[in-house]
């Protein structure tokens, strides 16, 4: 690449009386990043077979894990658990990321707690009433993660030789053509930069959906309606 570099920058300008220097200069610049790329590539593949052979020497990376859940709860209360349950969970170290309600006869929050803590929360909140549903679901990033940081590490790489090339050129048309090459480089950096610290806040702080719906009180009729629908329910239903 250095080499590269050096007839780019040094060679080539001295013989502008017999080459047409700007189209050669844009056949280089193509060149030079079709080998830049070739070159992460190889490193990229190089790096993967170095992390593969000091994983089987040693032990494996630490696993990052997604972990969410779902939880819905009758309490007399709808709003009235809501706040203690947001309290409860501040002093976990969580937030609320988003919250709805429903006139008085239900509320929904959308909590966000170090991953960590997930277990205990749902513990706690589920003595605040009757859980009618719970879910929780995992998913393994760490293969993920590591594309990512393999990705943005390459373009990186990338950016720091254009910018060389950059300091080296003379006509603004080089320029224009290496900052346009820039630009577009930044543009995936940004992006790929938003992906990994998207990752990385869902591993280390699990997200919890949580209705919270009021209790159903009934009445004498109400309980002997209900006790007659769930007789006739057992007429046709077989439990195992």
């Amino acid at each position: 690449m250095d080499v590269l570099l050096f007839i780019t920058c040094y060679l080539l300008p001295a013989r502008r009386d017999k080459l047409k220097y700007m189209k050669n200069f844009h056949r280089l610049l193509f060149v030079a990043i079709m080998l830049v790329a070739a070159g992460c590539a190889s490193q990229h593949y190089n790096d993967s077979a170095s992390s593969v052979r000091s994983v089987s020497n040693s032990e494996a990376p630490e696993r990052q894990i997604i972990r969410t859940a779902a939880m819905s709860l009758e309490v007399e209360k709808p709003k009235g658990s809501s706040e203690i349950i947001v309290a409860l969970v501040k002093a976990e170290g969580g937030f609320l990321e988003d919250t709805h309600s429903y006139t008085n006869e239900s509320v929904f929050l959308k909590i966000r707690i170090p991953s960590k803590k997930l277990d205990s929360l749902l513990q706690k909140i589920s003595g605040e009433g009757l859980v009618t549903s719970q879910s929780t679901n995992s998913r393994d990033v760490t293969e993920e993660m590591m594309d990512v940081g393999a990705r943005l590490k390459n373009f990186v790489e990338l950016r720091a030789r254009m910018r060389k090339l950059l300091d080296k050129a003379e006509k603004v048309t080089e320029i224009l053509d290496i900052e346009k090459e820039l630009s577009r480089i930044q543009t995936q950096i940004d992006r790929i930069e938003g992906q990994r610290k998207l990752l990385e806040s869902q591993v280390a702080y699990s997200s919890l959906d949580l209705n919270l719906n009021k209790k159903v009180v009934y009445g004498p009729l109400g309980y002997l309606g209900k006790g007659f629908i769930e007789i006739i329910l057992k007429l046709f239903i077989w439990e195992n």
